[in-house]
């Protein structure tokens, strides 16, 4: 796995056009294309608004990847932890990139 430098930042870009859908759950696919092994529950994910293949997930435990959908590889991971103990993980309830995909 190759751990290439991500910028995280826990902003937000009014300017993205992200957000609800006025799709049905009727709109979505019915069949997996792909499984990837998170780890822990996603809350959250994002693919790359220049390259497709490119997606960002949030988990319940905290973590922050990234994922190259075409080879199926983990291109990037970081864990948040609180930081009053070690006990306590951060929910990861929303992930999103820049409309350049330069920050995430």
């Amino acid at each position: 796995v190759n751990n290439l430098p991500v910028n995280l930042l826990p902003v937000g870009y009014s300017s993205q056009s992200h957000g609800q859908s006025s799709y049905s759950s009727d709109d979505l696919p019915k069949t997996a294309v792909l499984t990837l092994n998170q780890g822990s529950n996603v809350k959250s994910m994002d693919f790359h608004p220049l390259q497709q293949i490119v997606l960002l997930v949030g988990t319940n435990m905290g973590d922050v990847m990234v994922w190259d959908i075409g080879s199926r590889e983990r291109i990037a991971h970081r864990n948040f932890k609180a930081s009053l103990s070690n006990e306590y993980t951060a929910s990861v309830n929303r992930v999103v990139w820049s409309p350049d995909g330069t920050l995430c």
